[in-house]
């Protein structure tokens, strides 16, 4: 009579899990990012802080949902977000990789001619295409996960011959037995470490803008713009995100002690701190 009982209780239990099991949806494991570019939120929520980018093609590990989102890890750095479930597809995406045709591609900040651009490309870096505008092409970088744009001529689906070849263009002028023209060069940028316990990247230089990402400290970035305004536009080196930070928490060199490390009461202790003018913010760049 025992070993009834415990039969009929395991055949219940074998039959309970095949309907659990038929109820609960499948989740692949692995899912692809749709958008040229979407973003990893720390919540599932729009207004949550942005703690990655994903980019077309990128593969996800799927670790969670809840309401219409996803929460999965980012293969490519390992990074774990919140993204929405409509922005992701099973079926595996292959992103397009385009060459660059010439030496000395600047990769410029914004879609003109006349932006300074503090990175160089060469010819037979590959980029994937993320947008296009009016002849420009906002790409990333392969080598370095730099975003910028470049002229879209500049870039090729066909991988360019050696240098000097017929329909290898270079742009270098001295390589096609041109003077070179007069005038000043970009220079490297500056590159800073973070001197606080977190700094939040935001959109425009206002501490009201929306918070792109928040960066831990000693993260290294690298300086393309700033503001008197005490406002710098910075570059993450991990993820090529960009945005705007305070300037007062970002050192030369890295955090190696306690005291180092800015904070707003200790700025106001050296007497650096001062209060604005009465509805008067920064003004963005």
């Amino acid at each position: 009579m025992k070993h009834a009982v415990i039969t009929r209780l395991i055949i219940i239990g074998f039959l309970g899990c095949l309907v659990g099991c038929a109820i609960t949806p499948h989740h692949p494991e692995v899912l692809y990012s749709i958008p040229a570019i979407s973003y990893l939120r720390e919540a599932p929520k729009y207004n949550s802080h942005v703690v990655g980018e994903i980019y077309a093609a990128d593969q996800v590990k799927f670790l969670n949902q809840s309401d219409g989102w996803r929460q999965v890890q980012l293969l490519r750095n390992k990074k774990i977000g919140w993204i929405q479930r409509d922005l992701l597809s099973e079926a595996p995406i292959i992103a397009k990789k385009y060459y660059i045709i010439a030496n000395g591609v600047p990769l410029s900040d914004a879609p003109h001619k006349d932006v300074v651009s503090y990175n160089i490309l060469s010819r037979g870096d590959r980029v994937q295409k993320l947008e296009q505008k009016e002849g420009w092409w906002h790409v990333l970088v392969m080598k370095d996960k730099a975003i910028g744009w470049i002229p879209a001529k500049m870039a090729s689906e066909t991988r360019p011959g050696p240098s000097g070849l017929a329909g290898t263009p270079n742009l270098t002028p001295e390589k096609q037995g041109k003077a070179v023209p007069p005038g000043p060069q970009p220079q490297p940028p500056n590159y800073y470490f973070v001197a606080a316990g977190t700094l939040p990247m935001h959109i425009l230089p206002l501490k009201s803008s929306e918070v792109v990402k928040v960066l831990a400290l000693n993260s290294r970035v690298a300086e393309i713009a700033r503001n008197d305004s005490g406002w710098v536009k910075i570059r993450y080196l991990d993820t090529g995100t960009e945005g705007w930070s305070q300037a007062r928490y970002l050192k030369t060199s890295p955090v190696t002690k306690k005291s180092q490390i800015v904070t707003e009461r200790k700025y106001r202790k050296k007497g650096h701190f001062r209060k604005p003018s009465k509805g008067l913010e920064p003004e963005g760049m």
